[in-house]
């Protein structure tokens, strides 16, 4: 199906392992760019950062809910965050 994003394909896959008393929570992306060269360069200065900072607060949220049964919101989010870069030992 054509849209009106510049991405072409992406496929999103998290994965959950055992982990001594606890879960591993990893998530992996592919995805490709329309545009050719352009798409290349999109992916370079725009998409692969826009990425990775999707997935690192989708998985900073569900350890946050996880851990404190809080739902996250962008609020919810922005605090934890906060907290964290407060308190570097925060984990």
């Amino acid at each position: 199906t054509e849209t009106d994003t510049p991405v072409k394909a992406v496929t999103a896959t998290l994965a959950v392992a055992p982990d001594g008393d606890g879960v591993r929570v990893s998530a992996t992306v592919d995805y490709a760019l329309k545009f050719g060269v352009l798409g290349a360069l999109m992916d370079v200065l725009v998409a692969r950062r826009q990425y990775q900072r999707v997935f690192d607060d989708l998985l900073f949220g569900l350890k946050h809910h996880v851990e404190t049964g809080e739902a996250v919101t962008p609020e919810v989010l922005a605090r934890a965050r906060s907290a964290q870069q407060a308190d570097p030992s925060f984990a």
